[in-house]
């Protein structure tokens, strides 16, 4: 997330990376690491801490041993916020959309609000970064098409969350011949082999590994269309207003969807069980059903066929100061 925080230093002005701890998937756990992160927090001794993160259930015992004078967070409805070791807690609204249930709490505590819109510049270089990746293969007998972009992303981390490959291969299909644009594949440098078989299977151009954050929002920026399982890259694609549409599998849209369903849509599987966790509903989504969606986007002006790569006016570059934690890489 190091790059996306350098992007917002109108908002934050120190980064320090999350060490992992118990409880908390998204970073491995490494023992030996969190009691010198933790010895460190203590040492700075930080005024206020806020916990964003959730119900809390892992996190707020993590936020309380950072040492600040005062600290706040979401506790569920049958935890003690005193017992967690919080100041001040506000109960975790469920089934509320993710934006405005995590601006309940600065809300809460005093902040005046600042909207609810989603922020991302692009530097120069992240347009650099995306020119280079769609440059890849690219000879005079062979060069860049003058088409606008449908970018696919295929890639997911949890299977309750990743529709087929083969489908995103057909719809894909359809959506180019559709508004004529050449398709590209994103995905991280562990999604190289779904990313090559859509890619194969498209006619299209494979940039998985080949972009950072910054760089993929560089891309969706530029692209006519974005068509992405939920994930990570779909709130990418909401950020630097990208047209888009969304494959939604165990998650619940009320949660995650964008705000704004005039520029994005949503298909999600009609499964009066949903949200859950494991249950693979997202596999009876049709081909049909993102074809359609695309194509209302069409209909509707959001997505042109004539659309060329568009760059958003690049921001200063000042620097986000990004001071280490106890050890080179914290």
């Amino acid at each position: 997330m190091r790059p996306i925080a350098e992007r917002l230093h109108g908002l934050l002005d120190r980064f320090v990376a999350f060490p992992g701890f118990p409880g908390v998937r998204e970073r491995e756990v490494d023992p030996r690491a969190i009691v010198p992160f933790l010895a460190w927090a203590q040492g700075e001794r930080f005024d206020l801490a806020i916990q964003l993160h959730g119900n809390g259930v892992w996190t707020n015992p993590f936020t309380t041993l950072l040492g600040a004078r005062q600290t706040v967070g979401f506790v569920r409805a049958e935890d003690s916020p005193y017992f967690l070791g919080l100041d001040a807690a506000i109960e975790w609204p469920v089934g509320e959309h993710e934006i405005h249930r995590l601006l309940r709490l600065p809300a809460a505590i005093g902040m005046p609000p600042a909207g609810a819109e989603l922020e991302l510049p692009i530097w120069p270089a992240d347009d650099a970064e995306a020119d280079a990746a769609l440059a890849a293969g690219v000879t005079p007998e062979r060069p860049i098409p003058d088409r606008p972009i449908l970018a696919l992303h295929p890639a997911g981390r949890f299977p309750d969350r990743t529709w087929p490959a083969d489908r995103f291969v057909t719809a894909g299909r359809r959506i180019a011949a559709m508004t004529g644009a050449r398709i590209v594949v994103t995905g991280g440098p562990d999604d190289a082999a779904v990313a090559d078989e859509v890619a194969a299977g498209t006619d299209g151009l494979s940039v998985a590994g080949r972009l950072s954050l910054a760089g993929l929002a560089a891309l969706y920026r530029r692209s006519a269309l974005v068509v992405t399982n939920d994930s990570g890259p779909a709130h990418i694609a909401y950020a630097v207003d990208s047209p888009s549409v969304t494959i939604f599998g165990a998650a619940s849209p009320t949660e995650w969807a964008p705000l704004d369903r005039s520029r994005h849509a949503i298909i999600e599987a009609a499964e009066p069980c949903r949200p859950c966790i494991d249950r693979l509903c997202i596999q009876m989504i049709p081909v049909e059903a993102v074809v359609d969606a695309a194509e209302g986007l069409v209909a509707r002006g959001i997505v042109r066929a004539d659309q060329r790569a568009a760059r958003r006016t690049p921001v200063s570059s000042v620097a986000l100061e990004t001071r280490p934690g106890p050890t080179s890489d914290a």
